[in-house]
């Protein structure tokens, strides 16, 4: 586990990075859609959704968001990690309305289905969810194109359902179909923008949260691809968005690199972070852990490649440890804080602060255990 450690060491801090805005885009003859008048309902409920943000999560964390137009259609193509909180996130970090395209199962319930197109949610029928009814999608589709020749924003997760591994699952065509199908018949218009959501932890209470937009993908060169051969165009575009999404998120590339990858960052990610703390005077604001993520993941790549017998060596010596671990019912953190014996001061200071802080703890618990 050390090898990858110093590989991380070299290759840079862990900060965050600026990037130079997004170019001007082309001049347009066409004249623009005027901008849509505002939806009460749809702020009323995105006020709500921030505050919700607020509660739960650390600030989310918005990474170039002067790649999105602030007006104009756009396309945003996004990873789909973790179900419905994803549309929550991007639609709190946006200020223009979003109208989601979202699998028709949801649009069962009545009141559900009210309520989603209140918001401009958008039903679109998938395989697995009933194989008779994909004539519908004709209309989705139809109902995509009005809403972007209208100039509206339209987010859809081209993975087509959500999951939890450390990668982008292979995309559905159905983005690429509905960009191309709106620059042949308006060129120049649509802004087709990548977007990556990464949780720091998925299912934990006040994890940080990252959506990164991704350069607007250029449309122009699949058109004339398009008019000869659709399927064509629609499969090289496709690949296109996949790439694009990759580089906004944290991607192994090896599924069976996931796990090991896993590991590390449960293991080893805090005592990363704690050398980048102490050896390069870095604030706890400045650590990306996304970028950490991304580095781990470059190292496990290199060795694998480089000294695989290595990283199998690793990896049973992380399962022992686990093993060690379920046998005697401890945690990682346990062992730890053990291997990191306080002064006789600090274990004061602490007993002291735990004595002082316990009546508010119990309160605490006794008020916001059941809702939480």
């Amino acid at each position: 586990m050390r090898e990858i450690g110093v590989a991380l060491s070299r290759g840079g801090p862990a900060t965050r990075r600026h990037s130079p805005g997004r170019p001007d885009r082309q001049d347009r003859t066409a004249p623009r859609p005027a901008p849509a008048s505002p939806d009460r309902f749809y702020a009323a409920v995105r006020l709500v959704v921030r505050f919700w943000l607020w509660f739960c999560f650390k600030p989310v964390d918005v990474r170039h968001p002067e790649r999105l137009p602030a007006d104009g259609p756009v396309l945003l193509c996004i990873n789909h990690p973790n179900n419905l909180i994803d549309s929550l996130v991007v639609a709190a970090a946006l200020r223009r309305k979003v109208h989601f395209v979202a699998a028709a199962a949801m649009f069962r319930n009545p009141l559900v289905a009210c309520f989603l197109r209140a918001c401009g949610a958008i039903p679109i029928y998938r395989k697995e969810d009933d194989p008779d009814k994909l004539d519908p999608n004709a209309k989705a589709f139809a109902t995509c194109f009005q809403a972007l020749e209208r100039g509206r924003l339209i987010a859809i997760y081209p993975e087509g359902t959500t999951h939890a591994e450390a990668r982008v699952q292979r995309l559905k065509s159905g983005a690429a179909r509905i960009a191309l199908g709106h620059e042949a018949a308006r060129p120049g218009e649509l802004s087709l923008v990548p977007v990556g959501l990464t949780f720091e932890a998925r299912k934990s209470f006040l994890g940080r949260v990252l959506v990164s937009f991704g350069e607007p993908i250029p449309l122009t060169p699949y058109l004339e691809a398009h008019r000869e051969d659709p399927c064509k165009a629609v499969d090289a575009l496709t690949r296109a968005i996949q790439r694009a999404m990759e580089a906004e998120r944290v991607h192994v590339e090896r599924i069976e690199a996931t796990e090991l990858v896993l590991a590390i960052e449960e293991l080893h990610r805090g005592e990363l972070i704690s050398e980048l703390l102490a050896t390069r005077g870095l604030g706890a604001w400045q650590i990306d852990p996304v970028r950490l993520s991304c580095a781990i993941v470059d190292a496990v790549n290199y060795f694998k490649a480089c000294d695989p017998e290595r990283v199998e060596r690793l990896w049973q010596r992380i399962q022992g440890y686990r093993a060690l671990l379920a046998e005697h019912r401890v945690k990682d953190e346990a062992v730890q804080a053990r291997l990191r014996r306080p002064l006789r001061r600090e274990r004061v200071r602490r007993s002291w602060e735990a004595l002082v802080g316990f009546p508010f703890f119990v309160y605490g618990a006794a008020v916001n255990g059941l809702p939480y």
